[in-house]
């Protein structure tokens, strides 16, 4: 039987205490209320360090109403307090019944996109029905003075023809939110007033009709957009906010074509493909350098959002015994890198414990006390 382990370097495994962002820095797993399905399996996570809440979003639910948002207090270190995490709805609006002869998992609801306004008083949630396209599929929720979600959800229709959210952006100035889905050609604009959508959204045409992310960079004027089949596309932001113009390039990341996830440290674009860690150097102008770079030695499921300058990264590990057609998965861990200015990258800066058959599905960062918040999948 042959095994690829996590980080072959030297042969040696990392049994010494490594630098940290913080001297806590340590991996939470938010768990405690996965009966039927994943809590958010894919589902967003995002940390309101201000108010010292987390927010979660179920990624499968069913019912009547789907009870899709999970609210958790949190301490100035970090930990989850208390037993009490808030279930609230993802969405105002009843799921559709089922077609006749269809299960009753057969319609489902699953929350993809998290915000929260720059004043910290609105939280919105972007839905995509998996199954049956949600009518209004964007959903806003007012947050007290401690961020807690408070009174009746809205939810609102987004551009005409658009009936899903796959990932949502909100522009730092509060004025715009962005959204972008499967089966769709475009980004999604939607003005705000006072927080609350208004009814003169518009989409933003750019050819690709599977979109999965908004990458932003740092004065918010471009947008990088991953999506299917392996490539990215760069969108122009104006002052204001609204989108001007595409990149017509578009840059292919070879094969295998895939559902591609990624995000941006500096000015390198990180993605995780066939089981690698693969980046991209961008130009001044965010278009890219060359072609991409493969660290064949970094397994890398999946890639998340960069905090500090730092790149965070699902290892995985699999077994490859004799005679078996696919590799078996064993377990998955996080790791955090330092990637210098050229997108380089040496040995990790952090290491997580190991999840034994379990994949770690998604991860946000708690920057005040440098706590990892992971959400897992048994596998």
């Amino acid at each position: 039987m042959r095994r690829l382990f996590f980080i072959p370097l030297a042969g040696l495994l990392f049994l010494v205490p490594l630098p940290s962002l913080h001297a806590a820095e340590r991996v939470i797993t938010v768990e405690g209320y996965n009966v039927n399905y994943s809590p958010f399996y894919d589902g967003p996570m995002l940390v309101n360090s201000k108010a010292k809440k987390l927010y979660c979003g179920r990624g499968y639910s069913d019912g009547e109403y789907d009870q899709g948002l999970y609210v958790y207090d949190i301490s100035a270190d970090g930990e989850i307090t208390g037993t009490d995490e808030r279930i609230l709805p993802n969405s105002p609006d009843p799921v559709q019944p089922p077609p006749p002869g269809g299960g009753p998992t057969y319609y489902f609801r699953v929350v993809y996109g998290i915000a929260v306004s720059p004043d910290g008083r609105k939280l919105y949630l972007g839905l995509c029905g998996c199954r049956n396209s949600e009518a209004k599929p964007l959903v806003v929720y007012d947050l007290d003075e401690k961020g807690e979600p408070t009174g009746k959800p809205r939810s609102y229709e987004i551009a005409k023809g658009l009936k899903n959210i796959q990932s949502l952006l909100l522009h730092p100035k509060g004025n715009v939110i962005y959204t972008v889905a499967s089966s769709t050609e475009g980004i999604c604009s939607i003005p705000l007033v006072d927080g609350e959508p208004s009814m003169t959204a518009t989409n933003f045409a750019i050819g690709s009709v599977y979109n999965y992310q908004l990458i932003p960079n740092d004065t918010f004027d471009k947008l990088l957009v991953p999506g299917y089949p392996s490539r990215v596309q760069l969108v122009t932001v104006g002052a204001s906010g609204g989108l001007e113009s595409k990149d017509d390039l578009m840059f292919n990341v070879g094969e295998p074509k895939a559902w591609l996830a990624a995000t941006r440290v500096d000015h390198t674009l990180f993605f995780a493909l066939d089981n690698k860690l693969w980046s991209w150097t961008l130009d001044k102008d965010w278009h890219p350098v060359g072609k991409p770079v493969v660290h064949a030695d970094i397994p890398a499921l999946r890639v998340m959002n960069g905090v500090q300058s730092s790149l965070y990264v699902v290892l995985g590990e699999f077994d490859h015994p004799k005679g078996a057609k696919e590799p078996v998965f064993v377990s998955s861990r996080v790791a955090r890198y330092k990637p210098d200015a050229q997108g380089k990258i040496g040995k990790p800066e952090f290491l997580s414990d190991i999840f034994s058959h379990k994949r770690v599905m998604n991860l946000t960062v708690d920057e005040s006390s440098g706590v990892i918040y992971v959400s897992t999948w048994p596998n």
